[in-house]
């Protein structure tokens, strides 16, 4: 009898162990039998809302004029092009016309010594 009343002990926590996992997995069963039906109910709301942000993106870039955009953005960079060759221009011509003043100014000195007055 000594015996019995182990096994009986040590049957009764085990049996009272498996029952606990199983109802634990019976629990964990249950909520994602839930969670799998409150998807399946969003499912058709969640997809309206991707067709009309997909819908909503598609006419924004359908209205935009990306061309007229494209051609200002050339015409723009075409000006900025213009404005720097023409200072470099400017600067080339101001350079070329100091060279011609220190020559002018040189062929003076050596055609006319100065003399001092007095």
């Amino acid at each position: 009898m000594k015996n019995i009343w182990k096994g009986l002990i040590i049957g009764g926590l085990t049996g009272a162990g498996a029952g606990a996992v199983l109802d634990l997995f019976g629990r964990g069963a249950q909520l994602v039998e839930a969670v799998g039906k409150k998807a399946a109910d969003m499912a058709p709301e969640a997809a309206e809302r991707v067709k009309t942000a997909v819908s909503n993106g598609v006419a924004r870039v359908q209205e935009a004029d990306v061309a007229e955009h494209v051609r200002k953005q050339a015409r723009e960079l075409a000006h900025k092009v213009a404005v720097s060759d023409q200072a470099d221009q400017t600067k080339e011509a101001l350079a070329e016309a100091a060279d011609r003043g220190r020559k002018v100014a040189r062929s003076a000195r050596t055609a006319a010594p100065l003399r001092s007055i007095g």
